[in-house]
């Protein structure tokens, strides 16, 4: 008997590398869906071991405001993006996916003459490329 009637389905995390995109353990070199939500975090690593977090880039997990945090300079600032991802069979699949500071002009470049209320229908193409020393991802609106 189904008795959790609200279950709730984590969305899928979308990872970056060279190769492009790795979607549940799928990598593409592209990948097109409609942004839900744009969210800026921060995160602070010692290492590899994440120390501390903000989901909104305003309170940390310990609810510390990030303007007054000591070590706000050493935090990583990212863009994550809620979406919902056109699957290769046509279906869509709620998705997030975190953009570092290499890529946050072209996403501003992309979003500049759209309009807000439109941003939810628009399709957006995602693609990796590599510069010298960094992995960028650019934003393509497939209006």
């Amino acid at each position: 008997m189904i008795t959790d009637f609200f279950a709730e389905t984590k969305p899928a995390y979308i990872a970056v590398n060279a190769d492009g995109f790795t979607v549940n353990g799928k990598t593409q070199s592209e990948i097109q869906g409609f942004i839900r939500q744009i969210i800026p975090v921060r995160k602070l690593f010692n290492g590899r071991k994440l120390l501390c977090y903000s989901n909104d880039a305003v309170k940390g997990k310990n609810g510390e405001h990030c303007s007054l945090c000591p070590r706000q300079s050493q935090c990583r600032k990212r863009i994550r993006l809620m979406l919902l991802l056109q699957d290769g069979d046509g279906s869509q699949i709620p998705a997030q996916f975190e953009i570092n500071s290499t890529s946050f002009d072209n996403l501003r470049e992309m979003l500049e003459p759209i309009d807000e209320k439109e941003l939810p229908q628009t399709l957006i193409s995602m693609h990796v490329s590599k510069t010298e020393k960094y992995i960028q991802v650019s934003f393509s609106a497939l209006f």
